[in-house]
């Protein structure tokens, strides 16, 4: 059982953009409805998840199973009110650090069996 836990979050051969609409699904107050923008970053895709036109909402939804970096969201110029969703496989502590006051509890990472960011 330990063995299959210390596996990456994500099955290999998933849809990227598949396993994004899934996450945003379960994990936040995403619609069907929802629009999805994809950016690439220095071979980075971030999805952003904007809602239905009418709805209105107070920040961003990104979701990236890549590997992500401080550069990354410099890039996409991520600021307080966005909520990030990030595989935590592919993102070194240093970022997590990094983005976690910042985003405070927007910040979320997908892993196999939870682990707590000190600050």
């Amino acid at each position: 059982m330990l063995d299959h836990t210390a596996g990456a979050p994500v099955v290999d051969g998933a849809a990227p953009l598949d396993v994004a609409w899934e996450v945003a699904l379960k994990a936040t107050g995403t619609k069907l409805d929802a629009r999805v923008t994809t950016h690439e970053v220095d071979g980075v895709t971030v999805y952003e998840f904007a809602p239905a036109e009418g709805e209105s909402t107070s920040g961003r939804l990104l979701i990236s199973l890549d590997a992500f970096s401080l550069a990354t969201a410099d890039a996409l110029a991520l600021s307080d009110d966005d909520t990030l969703i990030l595989r935590g496989d592919q993102v070194e502590d240093s970022v997590t650090l990094t983005l976690a006051p910042r985003l405070q509890s927007k910040l979320i990472l997908l892993e196999r069996v939870p682990r707590e960011v000190s600050l």
